[in-house]
């Protein structure tokens, strides 16, 4: 995690824990639907969940989603994929939307702290 963390812009695993630990959080999963088969966060914790498929360019259609489901700008809002690398677009997308607390909490597996 910490390799991959500077150089895909990754939020410290305590910034993504104290995050995760607001009630007004929201999770947003950008993974495919055949990632999501293969482990999904909203069933692992009960964690108010959006699913929102990005590539590592082009993350067509989160701006409505967004206002949709995260009417709240300054909460926060975690967002993860796979390895890290997808989220960074969602992040820029967001922030330019003017969501005030994005993170980048890496990929599927590097959320398992929260569990520790």
């Amino acid at each position: 995690y910490e390799a991959r963390a500077q150089s895909l812009g990754l939020a410290s695993k305590d910034d993504v824990r104290k995050a995760a630990a607001d009630p007004n959080a929201t999770w947003v999963d950008v993974r495919t639907e055949e990632e999501i088969a293969q482990g999904c966060l909203h069933k692992l914790y009960d964690l108010p969940f959006v699913h929102h498929s990005c590539t590592v360019d082009s993350c067509e259609g989160l701006e409505e989603k967004a206002k949709a489901h995260m009417q709240d700008k300054d909460a926060p809002v975690i967002i993860f994929c796979r390895s890290g690398r997808r989220a960074t677009k969602p992040v820029q997308i967001l922030k330019d939307l003017g969501y005030t607390n994005v993170l980048n909490a890496g990929g599927f597996s590097d959320i398992d702290f929260l569990s520790k």
